[in-house]
């Protein structure tokens, strides 16, 4: 008996031979069945690999954004990337606004305050700095002190600059906080001339304050002569001559 001979095709791919059913005519030529699986699933691999590089980079790119053009935690690099992605945020801006913050006294001890501008604008300058860091709502504000001459209600050149720094700081602020202006004299004299001499400094110290724009109704003016004399302890009685300025 003859027997029929069975004719095969090579596949251009693996130069294996197959049977003419079993291979498939391409732009490549005669291909099996078995590469042009493979030749597929290849294809299928690299297309969902193409794909999850675009979802990288879009995460990628909307991290970057989100954290102001810097480097994210978990995006080093694509072949790093975890199942679990960190997004670190920049620290939200310092929030603290002196036009926004409430004056507030800064603690000092009974009847101490500062007697100069010098002072007062360095003691202002580290309030600032130590509100700026602990971003809070408000700003501590030195109490001052206005010196007079004997019986003298007569506001010094040096006094009305550092009430002008006064106004001027408080000024920066909301302007919600009420300020308290105490007139006090030395224990020279009558109690009537000292509570007189005391009124009149106290309210010499608010019409400075008032020219330079702070409202009236934030204000409240007390004096009390020589009454307070044996509260404080001065090194001289000059330095009883006084008005106080403070938030309440």
């Amino acid at each position: 008996m003859n027997e029929e001979k069975i004719e095969k095709v090579k596949c251009s791919k693996c130069d294996g031979e197959f049977m003419k059913e079993e291979v498939e005519e391409t732009k490549k030529g005669l291909v099996c069945k078995n590469c042009i699986a493979k030749a597929k699933k290849r294809k299928r691999n690299y297309l969902i690999a193409g794909s999850g590089t675009g979802i990288v980079a879009a995460a990628i790119a909307t991290a970057v954004s989100l954290n102001g053009g810097k480097s994210v935690e978990g995006f080093d690099g694509v072949s790093q990337i975890k199942d679990s992605t960190t997004l670190t945020v920049n620290d939200a801006p310092n929030s603290f606004k002196m036009d926004l913050a409430i004056a507030k006294s800064a603690p000092v001890e009974a009847g101490k305050t500062v007697n100069n501008i010098e002072d007062f604008q360095n003691l202002m300058s580290g309030n600032i700095s130590k509100a700026k860091k602990e971003n809070t709502s408000s700003i501590e504000i030195p109490s001052i002190g206005v010196l007079f001459d004997f019986n003298s209600a007569a506001i010094t050149p040096s006094g009305k600059k550092l009430l002008e720094e006064y106004a001027k700081t408080y000024l920066q602020t909301n302007k919600e906080a009420q300020i308290i202006i105490y007139g006090y004299t030395c224990d020279l004299g009558t109690d009537e001339v000292n509570n007189l001499v005391s009124k009149q400094r106290a309210e010499n110290v608010r019409s400075v304050l008032t020219e330079k724009g702070v409202a009236a109704e934030k204000m409240t003016t007390r004096w009390y002569g020589k009454k307070k004399y044996n509260e404080f302890d001065y090194p001289t009685k000059e330095e009883y001559r006084r008005v106080i300025i403070s938030i309440e």
